[in-house]
């Protein structure tokens, strides 16, 4: 079984020349891998629909400002950084008040 090439510097399961001392297959769990990729649609479903609302929201506001186009019109990039400390599904209300702040 060829080793991992995702294994890199020192860690754990690493030998010194980088080569894996465990093997994905042993470790794999179908169940878990179902249940992760679940939470992960679940919660990339989530994002979307407060990305969707935030950008009815700002589309609503119209603020046309031709002099800060380059300030204001980051929707996305003040939400992901929003985002970035708010992880959890339950913070969206959280989310949502720091992109409107940092968008206004």
């Amino acid at each position: 079984m060829p080793s991992s090439s995702l294994c890199i510097g020192e860690c754990p399961g690493c030998t010194r020349d980088g080569s894996s001392t465990t093997t994905l297959e042993k470790d794999y769990i179908p169940a878990l891998l179902e249940f992760a990729i679940l939470d992960f649609n679940l919660v990339q479903s989530i994002y979307k629909e407060e990305l969707q609302e935030m950008s009815r929201w700002w589309r609503s506001l119209d603020l046309v400002c031709d002099d800060l186009h380059f300030i204001r019109d980051r929707l996305v990039e003040n939400y992901l950084w929003a985002a970035g400390f708010s992880f959890l599904p339950e913070f969206g209300k959280c989310r949502t008040a720091i992109t409107k702040m940092n968008c206004l």
